[in-house]
């Protein structure tokens, strides 16, 4: 779970044995060469649904995000802990400013900064862990509260992290092969 970030991070397939791109044309379902928000969602969505229920549970969101890399990107110093000043770089990347700005000013001001990591700082010791972060960030994305993630608050959650968007490099509203490989190191 080292590599979880959420919300933030996020896409990670765990698939070990395919080609480079077989993942991203497996969830090509219209085969027009990208992938669009809905795709990539659906895609996620029921390849993490392990159990095949329907719905994504805490492990099952945490084992699809933590093939991502995100969390050891940011955690710069390798330490295995985001203190506020790593989690604060990697938020203040472009790719999820929009996220956090949640006023739409163009910039985070302290409060939306404070909210976010106070909602993931479980224990107030000013170091997110990787429980923490993930347990914030699933609980965040739950919306009413059942204990699971329903393909509504799945997505709600993905676009409110920003990520599709991060991913978008042109910013066409598509994920091209090189956008898609560049996020997986294929």
């Amino acid at each position: 779970m080292r590599k979880l970030l959420a919300a933030l991070g996020l896409i990670g397939f765990g698939l070990v044995s395919c080609t480079a791109y077989e993942p991203y044309t497996t969830w090509d379902a219209d085969d027009d060469g990208y992938l669009d928000r809905n795709e990539t969602y659906t895609s996620a969505y029921d390849t993490w649904d392990t159990d095949r229920d329907g719905y994504l549970y805490d492990t099952e969101l945490y084992g699809g995000l933590g093939e991502t890399g995100l969390y050891d990107a940011w955690d710069t110093n390798q330490d295995t802990y985001l203190d506020a000043n790593e989690f604060g770089i990697g938020i203040n990347d472009n790719s999820y400013f929009s996220a956090w700005d949640t006023d739409g000013s163009g910039a985070i001001e302290g409060y939306e900064y404070q909210s976010y990591y106070d909602l993931w700082d479980l224990d107030n010791d000013g170091v997110l862990d990787n429980s923490e972060l993930s347990d914030g960030t699933y609980n965040y994305w739950d919306l009413d509260g059942s204990g699971y993630l329903d393909r509504s608050e799945f997505e709600t959650g993905l676009d409110d992290s920003g990520v599709y968007d991060a991913w978008d490099a042109d910013g066409d509203g598509l994920l091209n092969q090189n956008e898609y490989g560049y996020q997986f190191g294929t």
